[in-house]
């Protein structure tokens, strides 16, 4: 029964039970901290950079939580997650209710859509995603920390578990012009195709010159992962990510290119022979879609693939295991 539990909007004052139900499904093991510091939440909720939806039990307890962070304020895109359910709740459709609960609250936030990352130690969010009507377009293999307590799951002793990248349909996108490179045409166009965005694909650019280079990288610590930003390819971009990948030879790298440049046709091949491989497409992130690319600290990800639900999830870690795999 769940009739005693309310689905509704986090308020700031109740930073402290939030941290209480992570402490309760997670210990301290949960990746982002911020979920850990109440001030920090009461924060993240006055600048609108985190709307949260939770269920909430007879006695006062939140007991679930479902969130959507903005990456900036002119973002029409926000990441949704950070999915928690007490383990003394569990098993009574509570995260069907919250992801029903933030599709709405992205609806009235006006959101085009909703980027999510579905763990692969369970199949529960895989499943949600599907049911929710999302598309999972990618995989980031060596993603979530070794020792993550998912409590109540079995399988939580593999070391660095995968995540699903998946984008939700909420109103309607932009058009946009979007350059696939030759190496990943086929699978982003696959990718692309049942989610119904209007894009005019080309392959092939009079020119593929920019101007100077624009490379940012920010670095998760608690998760171990590197991301750096390629907001424009130009003079020196390279070894600007050469750079970065040796300061940070302990972490997990992933390279964002946006299809919306013509300079993205060829980028992929120098950053292959760098190591880098296929993740996946984020459309409508950061103004634009994203191409991600991934180079893991071991190949002991590749030879433990992670459990994925859904058939086209299945041919695209294919797609990206080969594509690891011809790198040597």
């Amino acid at each position: 029964m769940t009739d005693d539990i309310v689905i509704r909007p986090l308020a700031s004052g109740e930073a402290e039970a939030l941290r209480d139900c992570f402490v309760r499904a997670y210990g301290d093991s949960y990746v982002f901290g911020l979920f850990y510091d109440p001030d920090q939440v009461r924060a993240w909720i006055g600048d609108g950079r985190l709307r949260s939806v939770v269920a909430v039990a007879s006695d006062g307890d939140i007991v679930g939580h479902m969130a959507l962070t903005k990456r900036s304020g002119d973002d029409r895109t926000a990441d949704a997650g950070n999915t928690v359910v007490d383990p003394r709740y569990r098993k009574r459709n509570l995260a069907g209710r919250l992801a029903l609960s933030l599709l709405e609250l992205s609806a009235r936030e006006g959101l085009v859509g909703f980027h999510q990352y579905p763990t692969t130690i369970h199949p529960v969010m895989q499943k949600l995603t599907q049911q929710g009507g999302g598309f999972e377009t990618g995989v980031m293999l060596d993603y979530t920390p070794a020792g993550t307590d998912f409590r109540g799951f079995a399988g939580t002793e593999r070391a660095r578990p995968a995540v699903t990248i998946a984008y939700q349909v909420i109103g309607s996108a932009p058009s946009r012009t979007v350059f696939l490179p030759e190496r990943y045409a086929d699978v982003l166009a696959d990718i692309y195709r049942p989610i119904g965005l209007a894009r005019e694909v080309r392959t092939i650019a009079a020119s593929c010159a920019e101007g100077e280079a624009s490379v940012d990288a920010s670095l998760d610590r608690r998760r171990g992962v590197l991301r750096i930003d390629v907001a424009s390819i130009g003079a020196g971009w390279l070894d600007e990510i050469d750079r970065l990948m040796r300061r940070n030879d302990e972490a997990v790298l992933q390279v964002d290119l946006r299809l919306s440049h013509s300079a993205v046709l060829d980028a992929v091949e120098p950053l292959r022979k760098l190591g880098f491989f296929f993740s996946g497409l984020l459309p409508e992130y950061r103004q634009g879609d994203i191409l991600r690319m991934q180079k893991l600290r071991s190949e002991e990800a590749l030879r433990r693939p992670p459990n994925l639900v859904n058939p086209d999830t299945q041919r695209i870690l294919r797609f990206l295991l080969d594509d690891a795999k011809s790198l040597n």
